[in-house]
């Protein structure tokens, strides 16, 4: 049997950028989860996502995908902490 818990919103970085697009970043985590039949482990896992004027966005940082999954989480909130300052600096 496999138990699949909802990822839960861990932070959120929002703000207009230099166009004048209102972008949403947010860090989802996602537990560790077992598969008894298959016998798979999928790892906790922090995961990216963004929006741009509510749609759904992807960064070219992220090999067109429009999401990007760590392991660790201190590097998911680097990523988050370079996404905030890139939209700090957008718009000064």
């Amino acid at each position: 049997m496999f138990e699949l818990q909802k990822p839960k919103l861990h932070r959120t970085v929002k703000g207009t950028d230099k166009h004048n697009r209102y972008n949403v970043f947010s860090l989802w985590w996602d537990s560790e989860s077992f598969d008894k039949e298959l016998g798979l482990k999928y790892p906790e896992t922090f995961t990216i996502t963004c929006t741009i004027d509510g749609e759904t966005a992807a960064s070219e940082n992220w090999n067109n995908y429009d999401f990007q999954s760590y392991e660790d989480m201190d590097e998911a909130l680097k990523e988050m902490d370079y996404w905030e300052e890139q939209l700090i600096n957008s718009t000064s």
